[in-house]
Parts: C-alpha cells; sequence; structure tokens
C-alpha cells in the first residue's frame, strides 16, 4: 500500500496575500454545517434537538460561523443528533487512527491531493515479509513503477511512496483506496463516501473480510 502526493497540489497559481487553501484545516463549526447539511437538518432542528430551545438556530449559526466553540459535552450532544462518531469534531494526533481520521477528512475536501493505491507484487523478486523489523533491515525492498508528479522541470519527479508494516493499518488503507477508486468511478456518491468517512471504523468492512458495524451505503429504493 502506498500513498502518493502530488507535488504540484493542484499548482494553482496564487498571489503573496491569496491564502492556500489546501493548508487551511476544516474547523469545527464547518465541520458541524458540512455534517448538518449532510444530514438535511436546519440549523433550528439541530439546535432544538440538542435542547436549546427558542435560541438554538442563533447559537448553531454562531458555532458554524466560528464566532463561538462548543464545550465537550455539547459536541457529544451535537454528535449524537447529527448520528456521527463524536471523534470527527477533534484533531488530535495521539493515535493512528487519529491520523487516519484526518487524512480522510482532508481527502474529502482537498480531491486529488492524495492518492492511495495497492501495490503490485512483481513475482520475479523473493517477497519480503516487512512486518518484522530484520527482515526490513536485511532484505531489500523494491518499489517500481511509472509514477512522476510533472512538476514542469526538465525531469519529472517520481512520486514519493508512504507505506505501513502495520497490518491492521495497511488493511484501513487498502480500504481507502478502495473507497477512493469507487467513489472516482461513481460507483458510490458522494454522499456515501462521507458516510463512511463519518461513522469510521466502524463502517469499514476491513478489506471485505466482515460486515460493517454502521452501514453507509445507501440502500436502493
Amino acid at each position: 500500500m502506498d500513498i502518493r502526493k502530488r507535488a504540484d497540489g493542484g499548482n494553482r497559481q496564487r498571489g503573496n496575500d491569496e491564502k492556500n487553501e489546501e493548508d487551511k484545516p476544516v474547523t469545527t463549526g464547518e465541520k458541524i454545517k458540512r455534517i448538518r447539511q449532510h444530514r438535511k437538518m436546519t440549523q433550528k432542528e439541530l439546535g432544538e434537538a440538542i435542547g436549546l430551545g427558542a435560541t438554538g438556530a442563533n447559537r448553531i449559526a454562531q458555532y458554524e460561523m466560528g464566532y463561538r466553540v462548543p464545550k465537550g459535552d455539547l459536541l457529544q450532544k451535537i454528535a449524537e443528533a447529527l448520528d456521527v462518531k463524536v471523534e470527527n469534531f477533534f484533531v488530535s494526533d495521539k493515535s493512528a487512527t487519529d491520523i487516519f481520521r484526518l487524512l480522510l477528512w482532508f481527502d474529502f475536501e482537498h480531491t486529488d491531493v492524495f492518492q492511495v493505491d495497492i501495490t503490485q507484487l512483481d513475482q520475479t523478486l523473493p517477497p519480503v515479509d516487512v512486518s518484522t523489523t530484520v527482515s526490513r533491515m536485511t532484505q531489500p525492498i523494491q518499489f517500481t513503477g511509472n509514477a512522476v508528479t510533472g512538476t514542469g522541470f526538465e525531469s519529472d519527479t517520481p512520486v514519493t511512496v508512504l507505506w505501513t508494516p502495520n497490518g491492521m493499518l495497511n488493511t484501513f488503507l487498502q480500504e481507502w483506496a478502495q473507497r477512493q477508486k469507487e467513489y472516482k468511478d461513481q460507483q458510490i456518491t458522494k454522499s456515501e463516501y462521507f458516510e463512511w468517512i463519518l461513522q469510521w471504523p466502524d463502517s469499514s468492512d476491513l478489506g471485505g473480510v466482515r460486515q460493517p458495524k454502521r452501514e453507509w451505503r445507501r440502500k436502493p429504493d
């Protein structure tokens, strides 16, 4: 499994005063708004659902615009009302799971920055068990391919590969690659892809070996 990052990041020209949208984080308020709209709820409906009463719509608007930030207990109520995992609203790097969730959100907000692909084994080379430190240190690991960033310089730059020897995390990355492909091939909708992210890891099928704990695909009419 590898994650390929485009070095040009879309290569848009920006003036000195222009904001780089790719570096702009998604705020808690923006996440609340995106998920609320995804659920087709009004600000008033969300406010009432979390017990804010008559002033609920105004308070939700303040959260979404960043004028106020909801505290932890209220975020939990918002997550429950929107039927999503509360971790979606946190920015954390305490675990690989936290970082992976950040990558999923970033990928959804900034398409074409990360490309996740599953490597193909070269049958002419002996396989290397990368799950063991000894194997990684004593046996050569080879990644070959024809992918370049196309930065416009005299010679194109090969993509950089980020991979993991962790079997479970590698499975998550493989599933991400599959969801990316399904979305780009229009096999799933943007709404379904977003729902998969919102419910992850409960939405994970671990590469097709289990039924997800939370269904995210839209049921046919």
